[in-house]
């Protein structure tokens, strides 16, 4: 990945049925932290619309550098090993580069800003 400036990260995951519960879980355990990594502006999981077992992360980060150095990060470790166990699929991420715009409406999924450069 390269570019600078603010980006939307996307990745959806895949989970067998009963590993849906411990990953919620897992989430719900671990968002602030992810949130509060440095660089991070915000992080939310959505469940699939028809309530099956697929569940996708939302974050924006600062920069692609930011990103880069939380998936090195032991907190991403431990959290992507205890996540991979449940995967029905290989997931699939994406990253993108958002604008101010984008970063002020996303404000009411990933909650309030932490990182004052993200945000307008």
């Amino acid at each position: 990945m390269t570019g600078e400036g603010p980006i939307l990260r996307v990745v959806r995951m895949a989970f067998r049925p009963e590993a849906c519960e411990a990953f919620d879980a897992l989430f719900r355990s671990t968002q602030a932290r992810i949130a509060a990594a440095p660089g991070c502006c915000g992080v939310t999981c959505l469940p699939d619309v028809e309530g099956g077992s697929g569940r996708t992360t939302l974050s924006v980060w600062r920069s692609v550098r930011d990103l880069e150095q939380y998936r090195e990060s032991a907190l991403f470790r431990a959290v992507w090993a205890e996540t991979k166990p449940g995967f029905s699929a290989p997931p699939v991420a994406w990253s993108m580069p958002v604008d101010a715009a984008f970063i002020a409406a996303a404000e009411a999924y990933l909650g309030a800003p932490n990182d004052s450069p993200c945000w307008p």
